[in-house]
């Protein structure tokens, strides 16, 4: 399971309460809110942590990164993706972010499980979602 960040806004023993759930290997992409705790002991309980990643599966390059970036390697030709989850789109969370992400590729989407009912997204479901975003913009570029 990969975790992009934000793991938990609460203290040390929230952060043992969620990890004590999780099961299999945990790989996190540190976020804003997980500096303070990870200095506290718990960078042991994941498989990995870094400040981005890239990984490949079924021979699609994903890039993994707290914040949505407007430059990546491969963002520019849709040879590569770009999974985030730090910006706060659904209404009944903030909402503050939704405007900003008409700026995004294609090939970027915000993961984060405040903005996915509270579920993980599998590589099927992202799959999905990002090739129907490329296909809208391809219809919009016939468009003009």
């Amino acid at each position: 399971m990969f975790h992009l960040g934000d793991f938990c806004l609460g203290g040390a023993d929230e952060w043992n309460r969620i990890l004590d759930r999780l099961n299999g290997k945990i790989y996190l992409i540190l976020g804003n809110h997980d500096l303070k705790n990870i200095r506290q002991g718990f960078i042991y309980r994941f498989e990995h942590v870094a400040m981005s990643m890239c990984i490949q599966i079924a021979k699609k390059k994903i890039y993994l990164s707290h914040f949505p970036y407007l430059c990546f390697d491969g963002g520019y030709n849709h040879d590569v993706w770009q999974l985030f989850g730090h910006v706060h789109t659904r209404p009944s969370n903030t909402g503050i972010d939704a405007s900003r992400l008409q700026y995004l590729y294609p090939t970027q989407l915000d993961v984060g499980v405040d903005n996915n009912n509270f579920t993980p997204l599998s590589f099927v479901q992202v799959q999905t979602q990002i090739l129907k975003q490329i296909e809208l913009q391809n219809t919009k570029i016939e468009k003009q």
